[in-house]
């Protein structure tokens, strides 16, 4: 067990990104799809600028993300990265949950439903905390498509702890993770 203060600045929620193994619509049937609730802005490439706009795309992601509840897409096969920003109009009122106010609970409820809608393709999705990773696996074949979210912030656990309610499945990744496994045995001579 280990206990450490909420407001220890070495405590960090990483994100727990979704990556999607079973088939997801096409480009512009997920723009059709999401387009009445989020703002989407690609951010296309080719072979020669993927590593930059990758970049600029992840940065957009988390600056943009501090303002709006902000996700990050891709699909294999295409050649663009995509943020869908949440439309204040779509935005949880004041009076919302502080569950349902997290990101991890609006990627589920107007994403991940809506791209996979069945039990069988929801129970499907990979748990990554790294960008990178979720990335790389839909352009090297792993996954279908990723669905990036900003980390969930200590106050936001808090918020919905004091409301009572349970975070969201995967909504949390705590950082550093205490070692496990650690026996100490005392040598007396």
């Amino acid at each position: 067990m280990l206990l450490t203060p909420l407001e220890d600045p070495g405590l960090t929620v990483l994100p727990t990104h979704r990556v999607a193994t079973t088939p997801l619509p096409s480009s512009d049937q997920i723009k059709t799809v999401l387009s009445d609730v989020f703002e989407l802005r690609d951010f296309p490439f080719n072979a020669s600028t993927q590593d930059h706009t990758r970049s600029q795309f992840l940065a957009s992601l988390r600056t943009e993300g501090k303002n709006a509840p902000v996700f990050g897409l891709t699909r294999q096969g295409d050649d663009r990265y995509v943020t869908l920003t949440l439309k204040p109009a779509h935005r949880p009122s004041i009076q919302a949950s502080p569950r349902a106010k997290l990101d991890v609970s609006l990627l589920q409820q107007l994403i991940v439903t809506r791209l996979c809608p069945t039990q069988q393709e929801q129970e499907a999705i990979l748990y990554t905390k790294d960008d990178h990773e979720a990335l790389d696996w839909v352009a090297n074949g792993t996954g279908t498509g990723a669905f990036l979210l900003n980390a969930t912030k200590v106050s936001e656990v808090q918020a919905v702890a004091a409301a009572g309610e349970r975070m969201p499945h995967k909504s949390t990744y705590f950082y550093p993770k205490p070692l496990t496994g650690l026996v100490i045995n005392v040598m007396n001579g």
